[in-house]
């Protein structure tokens, strides 16, 4: 029989694989693609990394609304898995990663990406602030908000990762590196990166995809630091990550989709 404190790698390996994949499509796809729809037009291609619509014919706010729409997914769809992380009762552990982690990846890359685009000229935010006056303060304003959000988010998850971690404090560090570290690395690293090599964009996607995903999650492995002795109430043993096929299924699913489609992109053919 596993120990209460086993933690199955591929079970990780998998369930950051649903989540990174995921949560890009909501930012691309939901996001950018819903406002495109709301505002009128017609998407034209959609990948793990970009979303292409033709702008012609529409006026800044109908850009700047696309622009938000994939951050705002984010958050949106953070704030869901954060309301269940609330409401679910910790007694399977890979259900229970499953939601903090997908609170985690969405609300860092939400709030990372509003905190860094405005200030740093690049990507969505620096879309949104084109034209606006004064643009400074807009910037400044944006990345402040984006600031409040990932360190908000990161006092919240720190709290909510203890059914995770147990009572042990070198086993505590152990495991919050390890349910923090592979996610970031070998899913928002390794896989995201990866299926942008054959992306139609070009291989500047492939450095700009890296970039925005290991720098919009980089809260989650500085979470780890954050991590010390346990409250007086938290139980000895923490939660076990332990095999499933359903949940290795999905990963590999979530895998070969963003490798094989959605990497490459899926264009949209209108008459």
């Amino acid at each position: 029989m596993p120990s209460s404190d086993s933690v199955d790698i591929a079970m990780v390996l998998a369930i950051s694989a649903v989540v990174y994949v995921t949560a890009l499509l909501c930012h691309e796809g939901l996001g950018h693609g819903l406002a495109c729809l709301l505002v009128g037009c017609k998407p034209q291609a959609v990948s793990t990394s970009w979303f292409a619509w033709d702008q012609s014919g529409f006026g800044p706010w109908a850009v700047r609304a696309v622009a938000a729409g994939g951050t705002i997914a984010n958050l949106l769809i953070g704030s869901v898995f954060l309301a269940l992380l609330y409401a679910f009762s910790p007694r399977s552990g890979s259900w229970y990663y499953f939601l903090w982690l997908g609170t985690a990846v969405n609300l860092f890359m939400g709030g990372g990406y509003l905190m860094t685009s405005p200030l740093f000229g690049f990507g969505d935010w620096n879309e949104f602030v084109k034209g606006l006056h004064p643009e400074i303060v807009w910037r400044i304003s944006l990345a402040i908000i984006g600031a409040l959000i990932s360190f908000g988010a990161l006092v919240f998850l720190v709290k909510h990762a203890e059914p995770l971690l147990g009572s042990d404090l070198k086993e505590r560090m152990r495991r919050a590196r390890l349910l923090c570290w592979v996610p970031y690395l070998a899913a928002g690293g390794g896989l995201m990166t990866a299926s942008t090599l054959f992306n139609s964009g070009g291989a500047i996607y492939v450095v700009s995809s890296a970039l925005a995903t290991l720098g919009g999650t980089a809260f989650l492995p500085w979470l780890t630091a954050w991590i010390n002795h346990p409250k007086s109430l938290v139980s000895s043993d923490a939660l076990p990550i332990l095999r499933s096929w359903g949940w290795l299924a999905a990963g590999c699913v979530a895998a070969v989709c963003s490798l094989v489609v959605f990497g490459p992109g899926v264009s949209f053919h209108s008459d």
